[in-house]
């Protein structure tokens, strides 16, 4: 799926209720990392607005990954 296909996905399914809209086109990002946000040039960008979210404990942190495969595993 290219840049202007998920724009458009993005644009059909996604509320515009949220924080995600402050930018005209929306950002696109393809990985996050701690505080951190990476657009496909793999330029960072400091999340700061993670604080409001479920993403407090930073995005894709270790610990908490572990645990939750930890969980998938045990679960039937």
């Amino acid at each position: 799926m290219d840049h202007h296909d998920l724009l458009q996905d993005e644009a059909t399914y996604c509320s515009f209720g949220d924080t995600v809209h402050y930018l005209e086109p929306p950002k696109l990002f393809s990985r996050c990392e701690g505080s951190f946000l990476f657009d496909p040039g793999d330029r960072p960008y400091l999340d700061l607005q993670m604080w409001y979210s479920a993403c407090n404990f930073g995005y894709a942190n270790p610990r908490l990954n572990q645990a939750l495969k930890r969980q998938i595993d045990t679960l039937p």
